[in-house]
Order: structure tokens, then sequence, then C-alpha cells
């Protein structure tokens, strides 16, 4: 099998995956909403503001995609563009991979516990970020005290300070004992939580050794609708007072899948406090008109395309150009539809070719006709 897809279709691998990869690297489909994300992101990176925002769109349009592209190197190509030249010299910032909110049984703060133990897992994993809280618990901080001494958790982290503990002990302690645990999981809590979020954001920015900027993406944040309302409305007070203590350099991305293409939806995840707190509001409309959806299926062909492969093969090959027009199409006109769509339809035909071994000539691409008489729909 995996030598008929080099050999014959010469593809490392199948380029239509339904799941979205942990990092990603080809960005396919409308150039028009990479570039207005990117200038989204490049004015975050220039700006010494917080900010809450939301990256919204109907189910398939590519909002989890997008978010673990820019995690894994979109800013990055950003802040390279920004560097050319002038803007931004000896730059650092902190992408947390995105969070996926999760709601259970007892969910009154799971949504809490997710984000803090995300973060205290990532930043284990980060030198840089050891670094930053090793300078900010070694000495006298200014920053760091004046904040203690305002904190609801000022003994627990002068104690951390005064013991001389290392970040891996921190993010440790933190999840262990600062955090009041009975009843274990209680709204209680998320006073604590809050501020132990804050405390974290506050030293990763710290402005003398900390990163420059800090982006955190937190994905299907609709599951906020499905909460009961007293949860839902914690949720928001959390995020209302995010924005109102976190002044600089922390950036939030919300990922918010809606039934329709209608920004009023929000408003079943978003109270109106969180909403007028919102510096971008981004549609992700990547549904694809025709052009662009044979550009797309071209895009993705190409970058995961064999080094093997002759010359001779065509933009679309394994398929006729034709062809891929035709199996986007539904009763003979087309239809506007996600990224997703579309990789459904060829995952199907990657595999019925697959199933049958079919042997295609790199100069004659399969046709339609020939397509239909093998594919399962």
């Amino acid at each position: 099998m995996d030598n008929y897809l080099r050999d014959v279709l010469y593809l490392n691998e199948d380029p239509f995956k339904i799941g979205v990869p942990e990092h990603p690297e080809i960005w396919a489909g409308s150039e028009d909403i990479k570039r207005d994300l990117e200038r989204m992101i490049g004015n975050m990176l220039v700006s010494e503001s917080s900010t809450l925002n939301v990256i919204w769109g109907i189910l398939g349009t590519g909002k989890t995609y997008s978010s673990k592209y820019f995690y894994n190197k979109g800013i990055r190509n950003v802040l390279e563009e920004l560097q050319k030249g002038r803007i931004l010299d000896e730059f650092d910032f902190f992408c947390f991979p995105p969070f996926t909110t999760t709601i259970g049984g007892m969910r009154d703060i799971q949504f809490f516990d997710m984000l803090l133990n995300e973060i205290g897992l990532n930043l284990r994993r980060s030198d840089r970020a050891k670094e930053i809280f090793e300078k900010a618990l070694s000495g006298d901080d200014s920053l760091v005290n004046s904040f203690i001494e305002t904190s609801i958790l000022s003994y627990q982290f002068k104690s951390v300070i005064d013991s001389g503990i290392n970040p891996d002990e921190l993010f440790q302690k933190i999840s262990e004992s600062f955090l009041p645990s009975d009843p274990p999981l209680s709204l209680t809590r998320i006073p604590y939580i809050l501020e132990t979020f804050i405390f974290i954001l506050k030293i990763l920015s710290h402005p003398e050794y900390g990163f420059k900027r800090i982006f955190i993406w937190i994905d299907e944040v609709e599951k906020f609708e499905q909460m009961p309302r007293v949860e839902w409305q914690t949720n928001n007070n959390f995020l209302r007072d995010y924005v109102d203590k976190i002044l600089e350099k922390v950036h939030v991305m919300l990922l918010i899948t809606t039934a329709r293409r209608d920004v009023a939806e929000l408003r079943q995840f978003l109270d109106d406090p969180v909403r007028r707190r919102l510096t971008y509001v981004f549609e992700l409309t990547s549904i694809l008109e025709e052009n662009q959806a044979i550009q797309y299926v071209e895009q993705l062909l190409y970058y995961y395309r064999s080094d093997n492969a002759p010359g001779v093969l065509s933009s679309t090959f394994p398929f006729e150009r034709d062809c891929v027009r035709k199996l986007i199409t539904e009763s003979g006109t087309y239809q506007a539809i996600p990224p997703r769509g579309i990789n459904i339809v060829f995952q199907k035909a990657l595999a019925s070719l697959r199933r049958e071994a079919y042997q295609i000539n790199p100069d004659e691409p399969i046709t339609f006709e020939q397509l239909k008489e093998i594919m399962v729909t």
C-alpha cells in the first residue's frame, strides 16, 4: 500500500486527512484569509496592550487547523517579516499550543483546571520559561513582590520564593497545594486559579527579562453553551477579569464554532462585558469557491508530492483536472464548501485507487469516468 502511494500516485502520504496534524506546515486554500490572520497577529506582535480575541466560523472552516498552523510556524513567519528592516530586533515570544475546552460530569471548574494544567505542562517543557521563573523567584524583584502583596495567594507565593524553589517544583506545588482542594471540584477555587493564572502570565511577560509577547489559543469555546448558566457566567467572569488584570503583552484567542454565519450567535457563548472587551473578532470564512477549491487540491498534492515524481506530472495528478472539478461539483452545480468537505471527497477517491491498486500512467491522469467506476461514495 505504501509503495503504491509513493511509486504510482507519487505522494509521500495522503494529503486529505480529516483530522488536524499536530504540527501543520502548509497553508492551503484562501490566501486572503491567511493574509488577514497574519495582519492580525502582526498587530499583536507590535502592540503593547493585552488582547482578548475571537476567531469564529461554521464547522469545518479550519479554526483548529489555523490555530495549530500559527502556533507551529505562522507566528514565527509573521515575526520574520516584521523584522525585515526595522521593527523588532531582539524579540522572543511564547506561544502555548492550542488548548481544547473540556466539560464532563463534575465540570464546574474543569475549564479552569484544564487551562492551568496545560499552562504548567508546557512551561515545564520550555527552558526559556524556566529561566524567566528562576530570575523572578531568586531576587528582590519589585514587580513580582508588588503583585504578591495584593494577591489572595500572597502567603503561598511568598513561601515559594523564600524556599528558593525551582520552576518545576513551583508548577507542581501550584497544582498540589496552592489551590484549595476541599471539595476537589468547587467554584470557590476560581479566584485562586485566576490569581495563579495571572501570576504566571505576569512573570512570563516581565518587562526586563520575560517574553516580549505571549499567545494562548483556547479551542472549542462553544462548549460553554452546554454548561449550566452559573458555570457559563463563571467562565465569562474569568475571561473578563483576565482582561482587566493583564494589561500588556498577552494575547488570548478564543476559537468558537457557530451553527450559522451570524456574529450575533457569539452571545450564546460570551456575555456583554466580555464581548465589549474583545479587540479582534475574526470570522474564518474558508468556504471555497470552485476555482479556490481546485487550487486547494493542487496545493495539497504539490506539498505531499514525493521526490521520485517524474517531471511530466500535472498539478492535479493522479486526477485529471476536469476530474477534480467534477468531484467537487454536485449535480453539475458547484456549491461552496469548507476544506474539510473537500478532504472527505478526495480521501475517498485516493482510498478507492489504493484499494484497487489502480495503475495510472504519469502522463495520463485518471478521468472522472474511470474513477467513478471504482469509487465508493
